[in-house]
């Protein structure tokens, strides 16, 4: 701690001399490579801030395109969100080590608070409705921003070999561990290059890529701010509802009549018509397998055991959405790798049925 607590006090010296620190509170971090404190200070304009620490700068995989270092992108992105009225934290300065990055304190109230655990008693259902909405509109707004093709985001994004790298970690880390027959290896990869052909198929918005309930603050005037942007790409316009309703277990505690109502609000905002379902649950078929391989490796790799809460719930819904696209006839394969997977992990039927909120 000695070394991170002189490294960030060379950042705010470098910023503005006349600052102090008063006093630093570690934040806890998620599965990323960037630790976050709250600065508390006296001699400036603002009393506190937050400092994000990049342990890493390697950026997320990002398919086609450039590769920008996490700090770079972070820094570029944040200038064309402010200029484009989206409603990121402010960056009060960028350490030249490009470790460190200072940036306005948004509070700790995470939209995924308003449904998730104890705290979820403090707002009233009409409040809740209201901030997810908002959070809709975000998504929205983003995907509605004028293209630039020379602005990294824009460059990259989903392709094929992303695709099937992000859901071979199922294959990997849930699928195969269960020692399954050939024969179900084979239907598990016809289903993934069905899967990978249609939403290949699709038309690329910029998308924030982990546009979670995580990763929404609600700041002292009630309204939705955006973190963690810096991987930012070209992705489904479904992708962020995707991650928004579903991310954990978003979706068993927004309840499904909350959840059919912001997919539908989203839908009429955004003019698409019905075909958007089928978008919808293709991606979210792909973003569940992806994280349920994801959330595995993180605790059998690197025993982040906090992520075992949530594998159940996506694997129901795994589940669930096959049953929604083999009923659609989205997937040829949708019905019998069902039938596979409910046999393999018996849990998935029982937890097809999302409860009532």
């Amino acid at each position: 701690m000695d070394e991170t607590k002189t490294l960030l006090r060379d950042a705010v010296s470098k910023w503005n001399s006349n600052i102090e620190i008063t006093d630093i509170d570690v934040i806890a971090p998620d599965a990323s490579l960037r630790r976050y404190y709250r600065l508390h200070l006296k001699g400036g304009e603002v009393d506190r801030l937050v400092a994000m620490v990049f342990d890493s700068v390697t950026p997320a995989e990002a398919g086609d395109g450039p590769v920008i270092n996490s700090n770079t992108a972070y820094v570029e992105l944040t200038r064309y969100f402010e200029n484009n009225g989206w409603p990121v934290p402010q960056l009060y300065f960028e350490a030249d080590t490009g470790k460190v990055l200072l940036i306005e304190d948004l509070g700790s109230t995470l939209l995924c608070y308003t449904v998730v655990g104890s705290r979820s008693n403090a707002f009233s259902s009409a409040q809740t409705d209201e901030l997810y909405k908002q959070a809709v509109e975000l998504i929205a707004s983003l995907q509605q921003m004028p293209a630039d093709n020379s602005f990294f985001p824009f460059q990259r994004g989903f392709n094929e070999a992303l695709y099937r790298k992000e859901i071979d970690e199922f294959r990997e880390f849930v699928f195969l561990p269960q020692r399954p027959a050939g024969g179900k290896q084979n239907l598990l990869s016809h289903l993934f290059d069905e899967l990978v052909k249609q939403l290949c198929s699709m038309e690329r918005v910029l998308v924030h890529r982990d546009f979670h309930s995580w990763n929404l603050l609600i700041d002292a005037n009630q309204s939705v701010r955006v973190i963690d942007f810096q991987d930012a790409c070209l992705g489904t316009p479904a992708y962020d509802l995707v991650a928004l309703l579903n991310d954990r277990d978003t979706d068993s505690c927004l309840g499904p009549k909350r959840g059919r109502m912001l997919l539908e609000y989203f839908i009429d905002i955004s003019s698409f018509d019905d075909s958007f379902y089928d978008a919808y649950y293709l991606t979210l078929l792909q973003r569940d397998l992806k994280v349920a391989g994801r959330f595995t490796k993180l605790v059998k790799v690197r025993g982040l055991t906090a992520y075992e809460e949530w594998i159940p719930g996506t694997m129901g819904r795994i589940g669930r959405t096959l049953a929604l696209i083999s009923e659609r006839r989205g997937l040829s394969t949708s019905g019998a790798m069902l039938e596979v997977l409910e046999e393999m992990f018996p849990n998935i039927k029982e937890r097809r049925q999302l409860p009532e909120a």
